[in-house]
């Protein structure tokens, strides 16, 4: 549904469909963008019956250039492959938000796209994906892992672009997750300014994972919060502790530009790894147990 005010917000005109997914599909996640000429950028995902039974997940796109009267047909970013980040030692799901896709518009009109994918290790784990338009959004690159630890899990990516062109992405990764007893988890920022060079910085963490809310998983929310300020990039993130009476604490982190490329983007890793036998499955139970999350209060 599609709602829009011409008066800043006074009224509304009725609320109207836009987009009709089809029997037993559906969207979620819709966001809209405004690219630099005014045009209007929806992204979402979409989620229809797999061949076989189970279900499938795209990411999707559609434009408007007439703010919002009419809006043409959706175009395909990617499939979205993910299948949930969990705590490796005991299989405890993490509410992570990894049917959601993000997106940002830079100056130039470049819009660019990140969500949690498990192509990259053939199935066995969520990435960071990393997708560009430099069209509008009628074409997308091919999706890069922008995660640099690429042999765990990484999830709940965000992205801004900076008035410099900069790209700014971050996320969480288990890293630090080399004992059994605990869930170390790190909150990361990479950016690049030509997509081949990136940074990485971490902005908060190690911090115990476990210590969150279990509202059908860990939850430390769907999303973070991410911006500029000038050259800076600006992180509001959510971490967990060890209080019982207030298990998280939203933290705010403030990284200065960066200096210089000190890393290229490793290949695509899909290609070095055997694809995990029932991955497919896997990527169908998620999706079902992410929309069922959102259905379901959490146990009390």
């Amino acid at each position: 549904m599609f709602a829009r005010s011409t008066n800043g917000g006074l009224s509304w005109e009725a609320a109207r469909a836009i987009f009709d997914p089809g029997t037993n599909s559906q969207t979620i996640g819709n966001v809209i963008a405004v690219l630099p000429d005014g045009r209007l950028l929806n992204l979402f995902t979409q989620i229809d019956p797999a061949p076989g039974g189970g279900s499938a997940a795209s990411v999707r796109v559609m434009r408007s250039s007439n703010q919002g009267q009419t809006w043409s047909a959706p175009v395909t970013v990617s499939p979205l492959q993910s299948i949930g980040a969990s705590d490796p030692e005991n299989g405890i799901n993490i509410r992570d938000g990894s049917i959601l896709a993000q997106f940002a518009v830079g100056p130039d009109g470049a819009v660019h796209v990140v969500w949690q994918d498990a192509r990259f290790s053939g199935g066995a784990r969520d990435g960071i994906a990393w997708s560009r338009s430099l069209d509008g959004g009628d074409t997308w690159s091919e999706p890069k892992q922008v995660n640099r630890a690429t042999d765990v899990q990484a999830f709940m990516p965000s992205v801004f672009v900076l008035a410099d062109g900069t790209v700014a992405i971050t996320y969480y990764d288990l890293r630090s997750n080399t004992g059994a007893s605990t869930l170390p988890t790190d909150y990361w920022l990479v950016r690049t300014r030509d997509g081949l060079h990136w940074t990485e910085d971490r902005l908060s963490g190690p911090f115990d994972l476990g210590f969150a809310p279990n509202a059908n998983g860990l939850f430390v929310g769907d999303y973070q919060g991410l911006q500029g300020f000038g050259d800076d990039t600006l992180s509001l993130h959510v971490i967990a502790n060890s209080s019982l009476v207030n298990r998280t604490d939203a933290w705010f982190a403030r990284a200065r530009p960066i200096a210089a490329p000190v890393t290229v983007l490793p290949p695509v890793a899909a290609a070095q790894e055997t694809e995990k036998s029932g991955w497919r499955d896997a990527t169908s139970r998620n999706l079902q147990r992410q929309l069922a999350a959102r259905r379901q209060p959490p146990a009390r």
